[in-house]
């Protein structure tokens, strides 16, 4: 409803899921709440999972397993993130993956509002995690997906101070390629709201 009055509650108690919750979103009058999970410690595929939550708290999907995310076996991995488009029809479950030598990849399953997957994308980054920090995602009714980071250098400029840069990675839908473009400005800034 519009008038904001509390319409029900549910409690998680941290620890007792069976896959903890790493990400919650709002998309078709659906609570989304992603979980990843190895199928044993061997493994170097992460499974993408998903339960939701309809307007009454009820559960309608619990669980289900969306697809995996391939990985290096000496990576180490963040929080799995959700991103939606603008007109909810497509929804993308983004893993960043550092690698030991530093480098990173973003790992992308773009999925429909079934979550059946259309794409699967990996973003190489050759920036190091220390200096590099993610700004936001974005996912395009097309399915075109984009990423905002800022990239701080280690390496001084002419006036003795050290750089910031935005950095922006598209990849369009349908293909492997990403570029990457940079943003270079002074007196750019970028902002948005979740």
């Amino acid at each position: 409803t519009n008038n904001m009055v509390q319409q029900w509650t549910k409690m998680f108690v941290r620890g007792e899921e069976e896959h903890p919750i790493e990400a919650i979103a709002f998309a078709n009058n659906k609570i989304i709440m992603a979980a990843t999970s190895f199928k044993n410690k061997a493994e170097t595929k992460l499974n993408v999972l998903v339960s939701c939550l309809n307007n009454k708290g009820s559960y309608v999907t619990e669980n289900f397993l969306v697809g995996d995310i391939d990985f290096s076996e000496s990576g180490d991995l963040d929080k799995l993130q959700i991103c939606i488009s603008d007109d909810q029809q497509k929804i993308s479950f983004i893993q960043n993956e550092i690698k030991k030598d530093q480098s990173q990849t973003t790992h992308i399953l773009i999925t429909d509002t079934a979550f059946a997957i259309t794409e699967k994308k990996n973003i190489e980054l050759s920036y190091t995690e220390r200096n590099f920090y993610f700004e936001s995602w974005a996912i395009t009714n097309n399915g075109d997906f984009v990423l905002l980071a800022t990239y701080i250098s280690k390496e001084k400029s002419s006036n003795k101070k050290r750089w910031t840069a935005y950095k922006l990675f598209v990849s369009k839908a349908g293909s492997s390629e990403t570029k990457e473009y940079a943003i270079n400005s002074d007196d750019t800034y970028i902002g948005g709201s979740y």
